[in-house]
């Protein structure tokens, strides 16, 4: 007994070295190829039914993809390396075909190891816009379809955290984005300690309140809020040349008028809150012209964190409407 224990204590140092020298080993290669099996496309049809985009999807996420930084701010989760959503899906390759799908071609002029997102067709069919996303920033892309040849257009990085991040106009020519602000600085450095308690009133109001996670509970995270949330609309034609549209401001989403004149603008506005998500935020809704000049304020929706409980229950100022089996809603003002 005593010459076991002395033997393993002898191999005790040299188990622990051989362990901590293991890598990731790989299964059996029919387990590998099953893995590693092609996965379906996924499809966008042109505007006139007359073209078919094919994606082509990764198998599985990379170690990498999920090793990546994660902030859980306002009931978002952004990737602060490149300002969009953290843990997305994204496309590795794209395919243009006829409706038949006799035709193929693939796309050309791609990135190096693409990652491919917010693949939008243009009205006439001619161009299909598309982000890319870097290990630094978000990418704008455009296809040219008669060609199949796509360029990166020499414009700012996109935000992407939340909302829409960008959207033809009607000629076809132009596209508006939310971009990065180019004077914007490093991000908040978190605090060393806490300057003081944190205090929430509750003001004598009851109301019923849903369980929401990654929610913002301080200051800072108030701050980086502001600052991945934040962004510039701009309007670039299809060879990237770019000019700012009104102001920054947290905008959630955007949609240009039918006539390419206008562009409906949903911003949130502070004071923010710790028991509710963004989507509750104070809102604004603005009508603004490609001058970026603000044609009418169409309503200014406060803080909804006293709505009941209920599935048909909604905030104050916004009306439900139910068509198509689509929850839509429109602004009271």
């Amino acid at each position: 007994m005593k010459i076991h224990l002395l033997l393993l204590a002898f191999l005790w140092p040299f188990l622990i070295h051989s362990q901590n020298q293991l890598t990731y080993q790989l299964p059996p290669q029919e387990v590998i190829d099953l893995v590693d099996a092609p996965a379906t496309p996924t499809m966008s049809i042109s505007p006139n039914n007359s073209h078919i985009l094919l994606l082509d999807r990764p198998e599985l996420p990379s170690i990498i993809d999920l090793a990546a930084e994660e902030l859980r701010i306002g009931g978002i989760r952004i990737d602060p390396a490149t300002n969009g959503r953290s843990r997305s899906g994204y496309s590795i390759d794209m395919t243009l075909t006829d409706i038949t799908g006799e035709q193929m071609r693939k796309v050309g002029g791609l990135p190096i190891n693409p990652r491919i997102s917010n693949v939008s067709w243009s009205p006439d069919e001619n161009y299909i816009a598309f982000t890319n996303t870097t290990d630094y920033g978000i990418e704008l892309w455009m296809v040219d379809v008669p060609t199949a040849e796509a360029q990166k257009l020499p414009l700012p990085y996109l935000n992407d955290a939340m909302g829409s991040s960008m959207s033809w106009l009607s000629d076809s020519k132009r596209i508006i984005f939310k971009a990065i602000p180019a004077d914007r600085p490093d991000a908040p450095a978190a605090p060393k300690f806490a300057d003081g308690p944190l205090v929430q009133q509750s003001l004598g109001q009851k109301a019923a309140v849903r369980t929401y996670q990654d929610l913002l509970s301080n200051p800072y995270e108030e701050a980086l809020f502001d600052y991945y949330t934040t962004s510039q609309l701009v309007v670039s034609d299809i060879y990237g040349n770019a000019m700012p549209l009104g102001e920054p401001g947290v905008i959630w989403w955007f949609s240009p008028s039918p006539d390419g004149q206008y562009v409906f603008v949903n911003k949130i506005q502070k004071p923010y809150s710790y028991i509710v998500p963004y989507s509750r935020f104070p809102q604004q809704y603005q009508i603004i012209n490609l001058e970026g000049e603000i044609v009418r304020t169409l309503a200014a929706i406060p803080l909804a964190d006293n709505i009941p409980q209920g599935f048909d229950a909604v905030r104050q100022g916004l009306q439900p409407v139910v068509a198509g089996g689509c929850s839509c809603y429109f602004v009271l003002g």
